[in-house]
């Protein structure tokens, strides 16, 4: 072997030494909540509370947090998600964690604009000593603008109080999304079927609409509610929460989605929302 082939293969061996010892997720647990972030994406692979179990996990191609819609002459259903990203910064603080994308990764590598868009998710854990507070900043420094938001974008909830006991439930709004949204066999030709539900703000109980800020996954052994402290408009219209059952994995994905006009050079801050994991039913959350 000559000299440089030799060091070439000191090289690779050092290197690769350095890149093995890279973490692949970093873990968090804030006021009982174990999260699992993928560390180059900064998405949340897996979310677990002890009275519950395994709650959410996904995995790094399909896992989110943040996700936006950023249409381009190209390539007009293009988006910025974490899922797409490789740059991930995360931060471990004391009863907090800070995720950072200095530039968002898109769903496309063909495409083409100047400039870029970052984003920061801060979840901390809240003076109840119970729940995590949870929200998201946007740094448009593009030429493009940002005309929808989905924060939070959690993908990979599994049944974990059974498929029958598993709820998503709101104001005058109960369903069971691991058996109302699986596709039955007549619908699957049809690219509207049961497996998405959208649930508007409004005040008619349609059964399609969230009459308050507040909803709950879970059951009678535990789940999650979040709450939205969101007043008002926000800088966009707060279009409700989207749901999706996954027709491959069978897992369920959580979108609050708002329309909002995120202009080329400027910022955008999300509402505050509260995480709070219980051990029994959701009834219980709403007394405390």
């Amino acid at each position: 072997m000559n000299s440089k082939a030799y060091f070439t293969a000191i090289l690779i061996l050092i290197f690769g030494s350095i890149a093995a010892q890279k973490p692949s997720v970093v873990k968090a647990t804030l006021n009982g909540l174990q999260l699992v972030f993928d560390a180059q994406s900064g998405s949340i692979l897996t979310m677990t509370y002890p009275a519950t179990g395994v709650m959410l996990q996904s995995t790094p191609d399909s896992a989110g947090i943040v996700d936006m819609a950023f249409p381009v002459k190209e390539f007009e259903p293009l988006r910025l998600a974490s899922r797409f990203s490789k740059n991930a910064q995360i931060t471990k603080g004391s009863g907090m964690v800070t995720i950072h994308w200095e530039e968002l990764g898109a769903s496309r590598s063909f495409t083409k604009f100047s400039g870029k868009v970052s984003a920061t998710v801060i979840l901390k854990e809240d003076p109840d000593g119970k729940s995590i507070s949870m929200s998201c900043t946007i740094e448009n420094q593009s030429d493009r603008a940002v005309p929808q938001v989905i924060f939070p974008d959690f993908s990979g909830f599994v049944p974990f109080n059974g498929a029958e006991g598993t709820e998503f439930r709101t104001g005058g709004i109960a369903i069971k999304p691991f058996v109302d949204m699986i596709v039955k066999e007549h619908d699957n030709f049809y690219p509207i079927n049961e497996s998405t539900r959208w649930f508007h703000y409004g005040f008619v109980l349609d059964g399609k609409n969230l009459v308050i800020k507040w909803m709950d996954i879970g059951g009678r052994a535990g789940g999650l509610s979040i709450f939205s402290k969101n007043w008002g408009v926000n800088g966009g219209y707060d279009e409700g929460v989207w749901l999706q059952l996954s027709e491959r994995t069978h897992k369920l994905r959580y979108m609050h989605t708002l329309y909002t006009d995120i202009a080329p050079n400027s910022s955008w801050q999300s509402a505050e929302f509260i995480l709070t994991p219980h051990p029994n039913g959701w009834a219980e959350v709403i007394i405390l």
